[in-house]
């Protein structure tokens, strides 16, 4: 693969075209760049303000598992070896099992409003966008993937100069393991890592 064939591998993969990758050479985003940052800003915001509202739902699906279980356990017996393991004190223990049940319900709603208000106060203290700094960074690329047991899903990354990025799977492929590449990444809309913007590749 050329090194311009390689370069619009990297742009069609990532996203970005040939004015943003001019723009950022100079140290600066695009004007389109800084319309899709400021779109995922917002969404993200809005997915934060409005992630409290969906706490009824949570409750109910809690509610929901707690009386399949609990039917499950009955029709199986279950109710009846508690009886005989523990006596008299079978009924406390249930007892003490649907007041847990009950804590965790009531607690939910609350946990999930302070957790958004501390992430929106997060989100207020941020700097805009537009003065969100565009790095560079050369050196060999190393690419990796794997899969993550406890999401079911797949993980890739790029390697370069010490950093790491989280890319997608289109544009894992689309750099060439072992090749030397310049990139330039700046902070996510979220604010909460870093993210690559464009890239390209170098004479080895």
């Amino acid at each position: 693969m050329t090194i311009d064939q390689s370069n619009a591998a990297l742009m069609q993969a990532i996203g970005f075209n040939s004015e943003d990758l001019a723009a950022n050479r100079g140290g600066k985003p695009s004007a389109r760049q800084l319309q899709i940052w400021e779109s995922g800003r917002q969404q993200y915001q809005q997915r934060v303000v409005s992630a409290p509202r969906s706490s009824p739902y949570i409750i109910i699906m809690y509610i929901v598992v707690f009386a399949v279980i609990a039917v499950v356990f009955v029709a199986v017996g279950g109710l009846k070896s508690i009886q005989t393991a523990l006596g008299g004190a079978a009924i406390p223990v249930l007892a003490a099992v649907v007041l847990v049940f009950v804590v965790i319900i009531a607690v939910v709603p609350g946990q999930m409003k302070r957790s958004a208000q501390r992430e929106q106060q997060r989100m207020a203290s941020l700097p805009p966008v537009s003065a969100a700094p565009i790095q560079m960074i050369e050196g060999q690329i190393k690419t990796k993937s794997g899969y993550n047991d406890n999401t079911n899903s797949h993980w890739y990354e790029v390697h370069i100069g010490g950093k790491k990025f989280s890319v997608s799977k289109d544009a894992l492929h689309a750099f060439q393991n072992g090749k030397q590449y310049r990139l330039f990444y700046t902070i996510a809309p979220s604010g909460r890592s870093a993210m690559l913007i464009s890239g390209e590749a170098l004479e080895s």
